[in-house]
């Protein structure tokens, strides 16, 4: 019986360590898994966020372009119409107008060049941000796998001496059993595995 219960045991305890590693590489694998998925999320929040400072940046220089085209025949015009009148553009109310336009000209190319800068910045630090989240997020994950194999050697060797001791209480019961029971035969001799006692005496 003793060594029925140790079969019966080891049987037990092989199902249950396989079924035990079976899900801890499961999950460790998930794990591992959205870990990669993370990192690959990362990169692409970054070369997104690249792309789209860029874009504002790309914005940002045709924005200045158009502003500098238009000034550039605004100020023409204000040139022929003072030079057909006969305006001395070198002096008086006609260099403050053409001084005034160049002023605000300077000052509208600034403003365009500075909201691209911003809108740029925007862009990475967002990247820069979200890539963040998604490499704590990876980091994590990747911790996640190998807690579960760690923890996994600890599940397995609580199995194994459960049924360990299982078993050994199992073989202790039937060994117990086969000394208290027997037969009585010729003399009153008590026979059992435990050994025999005279019922006469001596």
């Amino acid at each position: 019986m003793f060594w029925m219960g140790m079969a019966l045991a080891a049987g037990s305890d092989v199902m249950k360590m396989r079924g035990a590693q079976e899900e801890a590489v499961q999950q460790a694998a998930y794990q591992r898994y959205n870990a990669k998925v993370m990192r690959v999320n990362a990169a692409s929040a970054m070369a997104i966020a690249e792309y789209n400072a860029k874009l504002a940046e790309k914005e940002s220089r045709h924005a200045q372009f158009l502003e500098q085209r238009k000034f550039n025949q605004d100020q023409g015009r204000r040139r022929l119409l003072f030079g057909s009148s006969g305006t001395d553009m070198g002096s008086g109310s006609s260099l403050e107008v053409l001084a005034g336009a160049a002023a605000d000209h300077e000052m509208n190319l600034r403003a365009i060049d500075y909201t691209g800068r911003v809108k740029a910045g925007q862009a990475r630090y967002a990247g820069r941000a979200q890539a963040a989240q998604f490499g704590y997020q990876a980091s994590l994950s990747r911790s996640n796998a190998n807690m579960i194999m760690k923890g996994l050697s600890w599940k397995l060797l609580g199995i194994h001496l459960a049924d360990g001791a299982a078993a050994f209480g199992m073989g202790n019961g039937s060994s117990g059993a086969g000394t208290s029971t027997g037969t009585l035969s010729d003399g009153g001799l008590i026979r059992s595995k435990g050994g025999s006692y005279n019922g006469f005496g001596r």
